[in-house]
C-alpha cells in the first residue's frame, strides 16, 4: 500500500497528457500511443504504489490540461475574424443576396 500522498499520479497524468499531444498531431498514432499511456496508469496500480483512484484523476488531469492548451493555443494563433460559428458580415450578404 502507498505511505506516502500519492494523490494523483504524475505518472499517469505525464502519459496521458504526452498521449493527447501527440495524437492530435498525429491522428494514425493516437490508438497505439493512448493504448501506450493506459499501460502506464496500469503499471502504476500493478506494482502497488498508486490507488485506482489517483492513476485515474492523474490520467484525466492530464489529458484535461493538454486539451485546455491545445484549445487556448488554438484561440490564440486563429487568423482575425474567423471565430468560430460566427459568420462574416460579407460572406452573409452573398448568403442572403438575391440573384435573380
Amino acid at each position: 500500500m502507498p505511505e506516502s500522498a500519492s494523490f494523483p499520479s504524475g505518472h499517469a497524468a505525464s502519459a496521458f497528457a504526452f498521449a493527447y499531444t501527440v495524437g492530435r498531431h498525429y491522428p494514425a498514432l493516437a490508438v497505439p500511443i493512448r493504448l501506450l499511456a493506459s499501460g502506464v496508469a496500469y503499471s502504476r496500480v500493478h506494482t502497488v504504489v498508486h490507488y485506482p483512484g489517483d492513476v485515474v484523476l492523474g490520467s484525466v488531469l492530464g489529458a484535461g490540461t493538454s486539451a485546455m492548451v491545445a484549445g487556448a493555443r488554438d484561440r490564440r494563433n486563429r487568423p482575425p475574424g474567423r471565430e468560430e460559428g460566427v459568420v462574416s458580415g460579407r460572406l452573409l450578404g452573398l448568403l442572403l443576396a438575391d440573384d435573380r
